[in-house]
């Protein structure tokens, strides 16, 4: 499933502040940060952060994020570079109307002078051929990489939209569908995602040990672009993986869509070990 990372703050209350929202109208309680754990102790494993409630146990959470393949987010990132790296490049050229650039993201490789490079290139045709592009509505070519720029149609617009603007929309293979491949790769990513939770689990039990008398609270998400990876993987695994003693929940994060391009990120609790 492919939905935007969290950010890489060192304290992790900023992405776990929806959870803890979530979980205090499900449980009716008002817990609040108390610490953020491992940023400030370097001398052992920690949580990642104490949660605190008047008349409550306290809560310790770890929170894991599990992508494939395994080098996703330098991969998601570098789309990232990519995009910046083009608007910044044309940002100034087509002020009339909202424009798009489209590119395949198995094209985009984590390289930041060759993206440069790229998005330099890309740029320098689209402003050579303006005339033309005003004219038929757009262009496309296989140099450096396969990309189409266009204005976009009325009917791929919403109310998200600007009126006017540059976008780049960074899509999936655009080869046909290869289903001996998808199985393939199912099982692949099936077993890798597995021994990834497994790995989480146990790291997080570690960091759990000093805190016998709170709450301890697993959380992982997952993302990729291949359409095994959703939170119900997480489901189906976990009843196959012995949990540590030492964890009482595991939880598990999902993009919920409010709009075709935003979302909020949802916790659904999977396994109570209490």
């Amino acid at each position: 499933m492919f939905w935007c990372l969290p950010d890489n703050s060192k304290c992790e209350w900023r992405k776990l502040e929806p959870f803890v929202n979530q979980y205090n109208i499900l449980y009716k309680v008002d817990y609040k940060l108390s610490e953020c754990l491992d940023a400030f102790n370097n001398k052992e494993p920690q949580p990642e952060i104490k949660l605190k409630a008047t008349g409550e146990k306290d809560i310790v959470v770890e929170h894991k994020i599990i992508t494939w393949p395994p080098n996703y987010i330098e991969l998601h990132n570098a789309q990232h570079l990519f995009m910046d790296f083009f608007i910044e490049a044309i940002r100034s050229e087509f002020p009339d109307d909202i424009y798009v650039l489209d590119v395949n993201s198995l094209d985009i490789i984590p390289n930041k002078r060759t993206l440069q490079n790229w998005a330099d290139k890309i740029a320098k045709i689209i402003v050579n051929n303006k005339i033309i592009i005003k004219i038929n509505g757009g262009i496309h070519s296989s140099e450096p990489i396969k990309w189409a720029f266009k204005r976009l149609p009325t009917n791929e617009r919403d109310e998200d939209v600007p009126q006017k603007g540059i976008g780049v929309r960074i899509n999936g293979d655009l080869e046909p569908f290869d289903i001996d491949n998808f199985q393939s790769e199912s099982i692949k990513i099936r077993e890798d995602v597995k021994n990834t939770l497994i790995s989480h689990l146990g790291k997080s039990s570690i960091k759990f040990k000093g805190y016998k008398n709170c709450v301890r609270i697993f959380i992982t998400e997952v993302h990729g672009e291949h359409l095994l990876l959703s939170y119900e993987l997480i489901e189906e695994l976990l009843p196959l993986i012995n949990i540590p003693s030492n964890i009482d929940q595991v939880w598990v994060g999902f993009p919920e869509w409010i709009s075709e391009n935003d979302f909020i990120t949802s916790y659904k609790l999977i396994k109570d070990c209490r």
